[in-house]
């Protein structure tokens, strides 16, 4: 009896000695003070075209960059979270296919050109948008984007009221609200309990206009003094974009995305993250069916 007695004591003492230690991770940043992070994106998208005026299958390889940095300027800090401002520091998009059949794109924000594309998004640089965030890094709320883009489109007097509305429905799309949540999926939304590692939790965006929603599930693959690492995986389901021609009949996309993110843990701020993404778009209409699959690599900063 008394060596099962002593056996169930070990056990439990082995058990208690064992358990995984929780690190509670928050923003912890201070008012007045200004943040960036940049996010790269470089790869190839391949369209598969069949049916229609073509005549026959034909393939399309294009290659595309594209480069974003935020600046955030927090505002106000209270017990709930943080107010801030966000804008857009500097952007770069290059774009080129094989056959000749779109036209080149090579613009950064950072180079002036006379080009009307490069006039609209240098519009963009400077210009802020406010979001809430609570404590442990989610959204809670986003203003300011409609009256960011009306200061965008003042700063074109030169374009026709046409090109202006193509414009600014590409741009809403592009940079309206549920992109930007999908953006701000990589400040990452700790549980409050705080995580161990080989802890998961995964967080659900759901963007109405696209009638989509975006799983992201982080698995704690280290912890040091000074930074937390996490093995990242996303899906996108998505089944409606908003301002595509009235001829095309049905879009769908999916996509899959992997990296690993270090994140600082004092401030929870992300320091960087590196992985790749793919996504397929399956689109039909005028009897056409075009099937796409972009293949990138997916880069971020703290800079």
């Amino acid at each position: 009896m008394k060596r099962i007695l002593f056996v169930l004591i070990a056990t439990t003492l082995f058990s208690c000695g064992t358990q995984k230690e929780k690190v509670k991770v928050a923003l912890d940043l201070k008012v007045g003070e200004t943040y960036y992070q940049t996010f790269e994106m470089v790869g190839n998208m391949n369209q598969h075209m069949a049916g229609g005026q073509l005549g026959e299958e034909r393939d399309l390889n294009i290659e595309m960059k594209s480069v974003v940095r935020y600046r955030f300027d927090v505002l106000e800090r209270d017990e709930n979270g943080f107010a801030m401002s966000i804008s857009y520091d500097r952007m770069v998009m290059e774009m080129k296919d094989d056959m000749g059949m779109i036209p080149e794109i090579n613009y950064d924000s950072d180079i002036e050109d006379t080009s009307e594309l490069n006039k609209i998004f240098r519009s963009f640089i400077g210009e802020k948008f406010s979001v809430r965030l609570n404590n442990s890094g989610a959204i809670e709320e986003i203003t300011g984007l409609s009256e960011m883009f009306e200061r965008v489109m003042a700063k074109l007097p030169d374009m026709s009221e046409q090109n202006k509305m193509q414009a600014l429905q590409q741009i809403q799309t592009q940079f309206g609200e549920d992109q930007v949540k999908q953006n701000m999926q990589y400040m990452v939304n700790f549980p409050v309990e705080g995580v161990a590692i080989d802890d998961s939790w995964t967080d659900t965006i759901n963007m109405p206009q696209f009638k989509a929603g975006y799983n992201t599930t982080y698995t704690v693959k280290e912890i040091t003094d000074s930074h937390i690492i996490l093995d990242v995986k996303g899906k996108m389901d998505m089944n409606e974009m908003p301002n595509i021609p009235a001829n095309i009949d049905s879009v769908k996309i999916v996509g899959d995305i992997n990296y690993e993110q270090k994140v600082d843990r004092k401030t929870g701020w992300n320091e960087a993250m590196d992985g790749g993404m793919i996504i397929k778009m399956f689109m039909s209409g005028m009897g056409m069916e075009i099937n796409s699959t972009m293949d990138f690599t997916i880069k971020g900063f703290s800079s």
